[in-house]
């Protein structure tokens, strides 16, 4: 079988509806670029990703030691309102807190948007990550932006290494 054919099958196989959960810890608010936030940066990303991928809407919930759901519904980036960003980086949260109605699709993709500066529970967040990929059959997609000017793809990757270990 010719390989561009499986890529090309591949890369229309998303979710035309993901699940989108974005860190708004406290250290978020740090200034990135052109006094941009992290935060802002955060939801550039996700707003480009889904823009290249024609998605116009998602679940979406806020997260660092709370977690918020922003509708069960989902919704487009014009209807998001958002608080300031405060407290910690405990992914496991929010993971926890994601309605049952989000899932039962054939494809279910999850972007997780963080500064990488994860701290609670790893082995929670550990557990419920693999139930997720294996039993739920959620892609994962991990992104991480990080106020440096590093590039990741040619220097040794530190920012978001926790959520592997």
């Amino acid at each position: 079988m010719d390989s561009t054919i499986i890529f090309e099958q591949v890369d229309r196989s998303y979710d035309m509806t993901p699940i989108v959960l974005i860190d708004e810890s406290g250290s978020t608010a740090v200034s990135f670029s052109k006094g941009m936030s992290v935060f802002n940066n955060e939801n550039s990303v996700i707003k480009k990703i889904l823009e290249d991928k024609h998605i116009e809407s998602f679940y979406l919930a806020y997260w660092s030691n709370l977690c918020t759901i922003v509708s069960n519904d989902p919704v487009s980036f014009e209807q998001v309102q958002h608080s300031p960003s405060n407290g910690a980086t405990h992914l496991e949260f929010v993971l926890e807190k994601i309605p049952n109605s989000w899932y039962g699709r054939n494809i279910v993709d999850m972007y997780v948007i963080t500064d990488g500066e994860l701290n609670g529970n790893d082995n929670a967040t550990k557990t419920r990550l693999e139930n997720l990929i294996n039993d739920k059959k959620v892609n994962v997609h991990i992104i991480t932006v990080e106020p440096n000017r590093r590039n990741y793809m040619e220097q040794n990757c530190n920012a978001g290494n926790k959520i592997f270990d």
